[in-house]
């Protein structure tokens, strides 16, 4: 969340930068998300190739890529954005024209005809919902760009930061008063180590999680920790009981969220989808809880 908050405020100011002084506070932050989201949750990747073939032949060329962070992959498709995500459908997307056909049609200035074309591997009967795939999401990326989450969702894994480790330090009984070397975080900072950690099903920890508690609870020789962070994922078990631990804290802080927002008076759509969610996140830790 706070990374898309970044990114959301981050590309208001790219577009303030190329308006006039006296129509940048005409752009306010609350309606700037409105307008990301209302187009970010109804775009479809499109190959920037094609975009840029197509801008090189403008009159003025290009209309906008000198301001874009990024390469112009995105697209709004009317009609297409009403199909709903299942997860395991297999989809696959392409414009019915190839990038030398839309070359060749504009050097001999025929018309491009251009299309959206989307093909699914199942059959469908008359009146059935067609589903596509959004892409392989865990029902946090899901929440968060699209607005709905999957119960059960088979591509779910609950990922926190390591600021979520030292709040659970702060709160187990046998840790809270453990002094944990700087160097200790510096190394997992360095080496972006202090990323991607969540509990997934089968493998139970991620890599960079084991990683993060072996060093951080097991290993006590500081000289040892490239050996730990670049070789194969840690042992469980010598970290099974504090990640155990850790598993529980965070089921103790959904418990209390959900608890929370469920004391409201009144909850706003938005409020009830996320309570909704973390209750989600609690089936799905429960459901690791049992592998331990």
């Amino acid at each position: 969340m706070v990374e898309q908050n970044g990114a959301i405020k981050a590309g208001m100011k790219r577009i303030q930068s190329v308006l006039r002084e006296e129509y940048k506070p005409a752009i306010e932050l609350d309606k700037y998300k409105w307008a990301y989201f209302a187009v970010n949750s109804r775009s479809v990747f499109l190959d920037p190739m094609a975009v840029k073939m197509i801008n090189s032949f403008l009159p003025s060329g290009s209309l906008f890529e000198d301001f874009l962070a990024d390469e112009p992959s995105m697209a709004l498709a009317p009609f297409l954005d009403f199909f709903n995500h299942q997860s395991g459908t297999k989809t696959n997307s392409e414009l019915s024209l190839s990038i030398t056909q839309i070359r060749d049609r504009l050097l001999k200035e025929q018309p491009l005809e251009l299309f959206y074309n989307l093909h699914t591997d199942a059959a469908h009967l008359a009146g059935q919902q067609i589903f596509i795939s959004y892409g392989t999401h865990n029902n946090t990326k899901l929440l968060l760009e699209y607005g709905f989450f999957i119960p059960s969702n088979p591509d779910d894994f609950v990922e926190f930061t390591l600021g979520t480790i030292n709040a659970f330090i702060k709160h187990d009984p046998e840790l809270r008063c453990l002094r944990l070397p700087r160097e200790k975080y510096r190394f997992l900072a360095d080496h972006h180590l202090d990323e991607q950690l969540f509990f997934v099903p089968d493998d139970l920890l991620s890599h960079n999680l084991a990683v993060c508690l072996t060093v951080l609870f097991v290993e006590r020789n500081i000289h040892h920790m490239k050996a730990v962070a670049f070789a194969d994922t840690p042992p469980l078990e010598p970290i099974r009981a504090i990640a155990l631990r850790l598993l529980n804290f965070l089921l103790l802080e959904i418990e209390q969220s959900v608890a929370g927002l469920s004391k409201l008076p009144e909850l706003s759509p938005a409020g009830t989808a996320y309570r909704e969610y973390r209750r989600e996140c609690g089936v799905f830790l429960n459901k690791i809880k049992s592998s331990f």
